[in-house]
């Protein structure tokens, strides 16, 4: 699905998705299982400009997924909230957040 958005979206080799707005791993999105099923989530975004880049592709990658879900009869939901730590600098101002749990 994600290979599908060509440019966009795209397969990390550690089994992942990576978010490109200028870097395939701007963006790193996981599938981890749940007790309840599965969790699409953002692993890390980066920086550029002074903030994330990829929100509206983000948005667009869970709206694919829950439209392949709920064709297959499968119940999709938002997860709890999620926090995130801004790393070091990887430039003059911009960083790589990563999620505090």
């Amino acid at each position: 699905m994600a290979a599908a958005a060509g440019k966009d979206f795209l397969p990390l080799e550690d089994g992942a998705i990576g978010i490109r707005f200028v870097d395939p791993d701007d963006t790193v999105v996981r599938v981890t299982a749940d007790p309840m099923g599965a969790v699409l989530r953002v692993e890390t975004f980066r920086e550029y400009m002074g903030f994330p880049q990829t929100t509206a592709l983000w948005t667009e990658l869970r709206s694919r997924v829950a439209a392949a879900a709920g064709a297959r009869g499968i119940t999709v939901s938002d997860g709890p909230p999620v926090s995130y730590v801004r790393g070091a600098l990887l430039d003059d101002r911009n960083a790589r957040w990563s999620r505090s749990g």
